[in-house]
């Protein structure tokens, strides 16, 4: 009688409540879906977190070679081109060549040198030539000339690769310290070493662009005439310099007392030029000299000069013309013209 009653209260209690045996598998449900989607959101999640991660990298790692969009970079740079050790590179437009001069006779055994810097020298690039040593001779001089024993170097062993030419880098630093000066970066070609130095900051696009270049070529003679205010002709040098690279060509001259003809002939690579003729130069003093320059001033004989008849006279050089009556006699100018 217990059990039939018992079980009639639950078949009314089912009744009341039809859904309640169903409450369990719907949470089941509900729980299943959200680890789902938990678990997804995850997957998901770490896929864009690797893909801006790796997005990132690649727009923060720069390539040690110039790209090709370093060409936007250099827009407005010169290119300094030597025609007489035929070799050339490009340079920063801000910057200015203060020094090009061959060295005759070599001093510290260079035979060229030129200077490229900014007007504060912050930024420079420097190319000296050196002849007649090899790799290690040349860089023991190097390390004697610039710091005694306070410095130690070291050279690359393996060819570094510059612009289109292998060549060797050499590190110098404070002797027992790891505390770099400064790197030098050298070529060899024929008898010569071209050594290559710079504190810019385009330094390794400067040395992309260095390359070697035809030194043969055809040179010019251009003749003309000494004047002294004097009844000799001093000892000196005629210098002819190229305008647009700013180069140096210069002849010595022994003196009247010792030879010397009031005329003179010298060969010049094609190019424009300015002229002086520096008299009385001293070995042990080369920057002490009477200058007479070739100006409109040098070419008057009939009357007296105007203060604006110094300005010096460009003179074009080319295989197919001879420049002749070059006149290296102005000295009485009041400011000293700008060479």
């Amino acid at each position: 009688m217990d059990t039939l009653q018992e079980t009639e209260t639950i078949d009314n209690l089912i009744k009341e409540n039809p859904k309640s045996e169903y409450k369990s598998p719907s949470r089941l449900m509900l729980i299943v879906g959200g680890i789902i989607l938990l678990v997804l959101g995850l997957v998901v999640g770490y896929y864009l977190s690797s893909s801006s991660k790796a997005q990132t990298s690649y727009q923060t790692t720069s390539s040690p070679i110039p790209s090709p969009e370093a060409g936007d970079e250099m827009e407005g740079w010169k290119t300094y081109s030597n025609k007489e050790y035929g070799f050339e590179f490009e340079y920063p437009g801000d910057l200015e060549i203060h020094l090009s001069n061959s060295q005759d006779p070599p001093i510290n055994d260079i035979v060229y040198l030129v200077v490229i810097s900014s007007k504060d020298y912050s930024e420079d690039i420097t190319v000296r030539i050196f002849q007649g040593y090899d790799l290690e001779e040349y860089v023991t001089k190097v390390e004697s000339e610039l710091f005694g024993l306070d410095a130690r170097f070291e050279i690359n062993t393996s060819d570094t690769l510059i612009g289109e030419y292998s060549g060797k880098r050499v590190d110098y630093y404070y002797s027992d310290s790891p505390q770099k000066i400064f790197s030098m970066f050298i070529f060899f070609r024929s008898d010569f070493i071209y050594e290559i130095t710079s504190r810019s900051g385009n330094r390794d696009q400067i040395l992309s662009t260095f390359k070697f270049v035809d030194k043969a070529q055809e040179l010019s003679t251009v003749s003309g005439k000494l004047c002294y205010p004097s009844e000799y002709l001093p000892q000196g040098n005629i210098v002819a310099k190229d305008i647009e690279t700013k180069e140096l060509f210069t002849q010595k001259y022994p003196g009247s007392d010792n030879g010397g003809k009031s005329t003179f002939d010298m060969e010049l690579p094609e190019g424009t030029y300015i002229f002086r003729y520096e008299a009385g130069v001293n070995e042990n003093k080369p920057d002490e000299f009477l200058a007479g320059y070739y100006t409109q001033c040098a070419t008057i004989t009939d009357r007296g000069c105007l203060d604006t008849e110094h300005q010096l006279i460009q003179v074009q050089v080319s295989n197919q013309s001879v420049a002749e009556s070059i006149s290296l006699c102005d000295f009485y100018y009041g400011a000293e013209p700008d060479f």
